[in-house]
This record gives structure tokens, sequence and C-alpha cells, in this order.
């Protein structure tokens, strides 16, 4: 069939389309008609409007500056590949409410805000894509209320990342072999991210740098090099039912960030389970019993020998179970606390009081009547 006739049927499809409902739809393959963009079907295409998306390679930055759904559909070679050419953003998302499904972006530039697909507005619904190779593979800037869910983030710098955003739901994603980390929050609040999966990142899982008042729930964040999770300078954060085992140095870290609640949590298999340094006011160590969370510990100043500070490192072996006690029994290793004015180091014990659970946050204390021994640290 010629060229002519392929361009007139595809007209007639999108006529045929519109006449139908009040939206139209745009199919756009790669195979055929060689002179076609993405980017010319968004040009083309009125807010409501469709575009399908077939295999092929489709060398362009896409705009997507409509309120449009576009799909992208596996015809036989694999889903459709946008490839940046190591210029900019593969895909832009600049309107408001759109869904975008079924692609793999990559080759992004290497500019600080270049990404596989880049979300600079909110509602939107990116869903089932694959992000590879690039600075980013997902990266909302100045974005909210927006659904990521069920994306593949495979070898980039970073897998997925919010830069001042809010409200945004980050879910069921996998992130893994990204050099730097898997997940990261920047300067972002009252997000949930939820049920993802970070693994075999190069620095850390899930890394939250002044980010406040964000649900980190249900994720998975394991064989991370040096951190499974990671919050710096971040406050006022809930770790809800998180694994984030089997790195080389710590499964959660807090540096510089108070008032976090971790409950519920597994971070065996690292070097330290839990490393707290400078941060106050932090319920740990995510405590089970028979699946449930049962109590937590909130680090205090009465521990340490000035009360104008908190305490500067702790260390832990394991966070699991519920023993009643700190100490090596039932699996929950010695707290290590580095003295700053001294440089040396000691292990402490305490009772631990059960609390209940509310709003997600644990509840409980750290009777500081429990006994001090000298150690050779850690």
């Amino acid at each position: 069939m010629d060229r002519h006739k392929l361009l007139v049927l595809a007209a007639l499809a999108v006529v045929m389309a519109a006449g139908i409902s009040s939206s139209a739809t745009y199919i756009v393959s790669a195979k055929y008609l060689t002179d076609y963009s993405i980017q010319n079907a968004i040009k083309g295409a009125h807010d409501g409007d469709r575009i399908i998306v077939k295999s092929g390679v489709y060398r362009e930055n896409v705009n997507v500056t409509k309120r449009l759904i576009l799909i992208g559909v596996d015809t036989g070679g694999g889903i459709p590949i946008v490839d940046a050419g190591d210029k900019r953003s593969a895909i832009t998302l600049i309107a408001d409410g759109v869904w975008l499904q079924g692609f793999h972006a990559t080759n992004s530039g290497n500019g600080i805000s270049d990404a596989g697909i880049k979300v600079l507005s909110k509602e939107n619904r990116v869903r089932g894509n694959q992000v590879s190779n690039n600075s980013y593979g997902i990266y909302l800037v100045g974005a909210r209320e927006n659904m990521i869910m069920d994306n593949l983030a495979n070898r980039n710098d970073v897998g997925i990342a919010l830069q001042a955003s809010s409200n945004n739901t980050i879910k069921a994603n996998l992130a893994r072999n990204n050099s730097f980390g898997g997940f990261f929050l920047g300067s972002s609040q009252n997000n949930t991210v939820s049920g993802n999966t970070a693994w075999q990142n190069g620095w850390v899982g899930i890394f939250l740098s002044n980010s406040t008042s964000n649900l980190v729930d249900g994720n998975n964040a394991t064989k991370n090099d040096n951190q499974g999770i990671w919050l710096l300078d971040s406050c006022n954060n809930t770790l809800l039912r998180n694994t984030a085992k089997d790195s080389y140095i710590s499964g959660i870290r807090l540096l510089n960030s108070h008032c976090n609640a971790l409950t519920s949590c597994d971070s065996s298999g690292s070097l330290d389970g839990l490393c707290l340094e400078t941060s106050n006011k932090t319920p740990y160590p995510c405590a089970t019993y028979h699946g449930r969370p049962t109590a937590s510990i909130w680090t205090s100043p009465e521990i340490t020998r000035s009360s104008s500070t908190t305490w500067s490192r702790i260390y832990t072996t394991s966070t699991r179970g519920t023993p009643p006690t700190f100490g090596t029994r039932r699996g929950l290793g010695p707290i290590i606390t580095w003295d700053p004015y001294s440089g040396t180091t000691w292990a402490t014990t305490g009772t631990i009081i059960a609390a209940p659970i509310n709003s997600g946050r644990a509840l409980g204390t750290l009777v500081t009547s429990g006994t001090r021994s000298s150690t050779s640290g850690p």
C-alpha cells in the first residue's frame, strides 16, 4: 500500500473516531508514517484527545502541552521508545491532567534538570513506563497531585525524584541499578511514597533531603550500597512498615532529622540497622510483634551527658523483634552511643514501654534508668 493511501486511511480513522465521541484518537506509527512524530500528533490534537503510539524508536523531545491521553502499545517490537538523543528531556508534561502510559523514555541530556520523563504540572497519571540512561528517570519539579505508579527506573543517575513538589503519590514503582539513588525527595512535603522497591542502587534506596510531612510506607529498600533509607535535614516524616535490609552501611539513617516516626520496619542485615546522627525526638526501632506494630522508642536528651544535646550517634545491628529491654536478646543488637565531648563510646540498655499506634505514629518512651556500660565502640 503506498504512502498516500496510508495517510488517507489514518486521517479517516481520526474522523471516524471524532464522529463517535467528542474526543479524537490519533495513531502514530514509526513503521509507516516515517515523517510523522509524536510531537506532530500533539500539535494537531485538542484537550481530551487520545494519541496511541505503536512500537518503534521516536528520536525526539516530546512536550505535552495539552490535556491528552498518550498510550504506548507494543505492536510486536516492544513498547515505543522516545530517545532524547542526549539532549534535554525525552518527555515533558507541561499541561495538567495528562495520562502517560506504556513508553520507554531514554537518553536524556546531562543537565541538572534533564530526565526521561519530566513533570512540571499537576493531576497527571504516569503509569507503566520505563526510563533508562537518563540524569533523572522520572523527575517532578514544582509538581503536585500527580500519580506515579508501576514504572521501572533502571540505570539512571536517580530513578524517581521530586523537587519542591507536594501531595504526589509515588506507588508500586521499581528503581534498580541507578548510579546514585532509587527515590529522592528534595524540599518536598505531604507526599506518599508507598509500595515501591529500591534495589541495588549505587548509594541509597530512598533519600529525603530537607523534606517534611511525607509518608514513606511499605517500601522495600534492599541491597543498596550505603543506606536503604536516608533522611537528611528532614523532619516530621513517617516511616511505616518499610524493609531496609542488607545495605553495606545502614539500613535506616537519620542525619539532622528530628521528630520523625519509625514504626514496624525491618532494617536487618546492614552494619548499622539504625543510625541516628544529631536527630532527636524520633521514635524507633520499628518494633513488630506477630507482624503488628507494638511500640517504639523516643530518643531523649536526658540520656546524653548534657541535657541540651541529643544523642549524636546510635548504631544497632538489627531492629527486628519486640524485646522487653535493649541488649542482645531476641534479635535486637546493642545501642552504641558516641559521646562528642570525650570521643568515647558506651552501650546503653533501657526498658521499652509499649503504647498504642496513633495515626501511623508510634508512641513510646525510653526509661532513662537503664544501665550504661563501657564498650570499645563500633
